[in-house]
C-alpha cells in the first residue's frame, strides 16, 4: 500500500438499533417507559464494517480487493478502454441484487 496509486477505505459502517415496541391503544401508539439507569444492557447495537483496498491501473481502470475477491471497473471510451463495467453500473447492479 506504499505506493501512490493505492488506497484502503472503509466501505460500510452503520450500528443497527432494534425497533422501538410498544402497543397500540385506539389511535395512539404507546411506548414503554424509560429505563431508570442509564447502562446500555437495554439497547442492542451492531456494527457492520467493509474493508477494501483499491489500486489505479492505467487510464481510469482500477482494481479493489474485497474480501478476497477482486472487482476491476473502468469507464468507456475516450476516458477509459471499456474494458470493465463502470463504477455507476456495479452500483446499480447491487441495488438490484
Amino acid at each position: 500500500m506504499g505506493d501512490a496509486g493505492e488506497s484502503r477505505a472503509v466501505l460500510y459502517s452503520r450500528k443497527i438499533r432494534p425497533p422501538i415496541t410498544g402497543s397500540v391503544e385506539g389511535n395512539a401508539m404507546t411506548t414503554p417507559a424509560p429505563s431508570s439507569n442509564n447502562s446500555s444492557t437495554d439497547r442492542l447495537s451492531r456494527s457492520v464494517t467493509i474493508e477494501a483496498d483499491a489500486r489505479m491501473l492505467d487510464r481510469m481502470k482500477k482494481d479493489s480487493n474485497v474480501r478476497g475477491f477482486t472487482i476491476r471497473c473502468d469507464e468507456r471510451e475516450p476516458n477509459g478502454n471499456n474494458s470493465a463495467p463502470s463504477p455507476l453500473a456495479y452500483f446499480a447492479s447491487s441495488i438490484l441484487f
